[in-house]
């Protein structure tokens, strides 16, 4: 039914925009048990300071509200990571990982990490980043600076 038994996906998730949505819907699409990575407290400090982030347990809420409302709760499982490997480079179980081309990167990262403990490497999964009606990317940075909306719609001039 699934093209993966288990598929992994990881962000801050806030807030979560379009762009995100799509990154979850392929999770979903491809993966039967969808494994997400969010980012801790700890980790948004170290690589987002000063950036204005509810806490891990908000965010947390935020997403399986999400995956409540698209129908797919039963299918996922949130956990905290610290670091760009998270989880994915310990489960050996997962088959795949789900990633934009700004996140590869580390998806190879993970599968250097996995191939030197003996497993096998996750299947990279590109999904297309979304752009706003400006044409340039969704991203959560631009949404906290007030310049588009979690659609993509632009709402000032920077």
């Amino acid at each position: 039914m699934w093209r993966y038994e288990r598929i992994a996906v990881a962000g801050t998730f806030w807030p979560l925009h379009k762009g995100h949505k799509a990154l979850l819907r392929k999770a979903f699409s491809d993966g039967g048990e969808v494994f997400v990575g969010l980012t801790s407290d700890d980790m948004v400090r170290r690589t987002k300071p000063g950036e204005d982030i509810p806490t891990y347990g908000i965010r947390k809420s935020n997403l399986l509200r999400y995956f409540q409302d698209a129908g797919c709760a039963d299918r996922a499982h949130v956990f905290r990571i610290e670091d760009e490997y998270g989880f994915a480079a310990d489960f050996a179980n997962l088959q795949a990982i789900v990633v934009t081309k700004l996140t590869a990167q580390n998806a190879h990262k993970i599968n250097v990490r996995r191939v030197a403990r003996g497993m096998k490497p996750l299947d990279i999964v590109m999904v297309e980043i979304i752009n706003a009606e400006d044409g340039r990317p969704i991203s959560s940075t631009r949404i906290r600076r007030g310049e588009i909306d979690e659609e993509g719609k632009v709402l000032g001039k920077r």
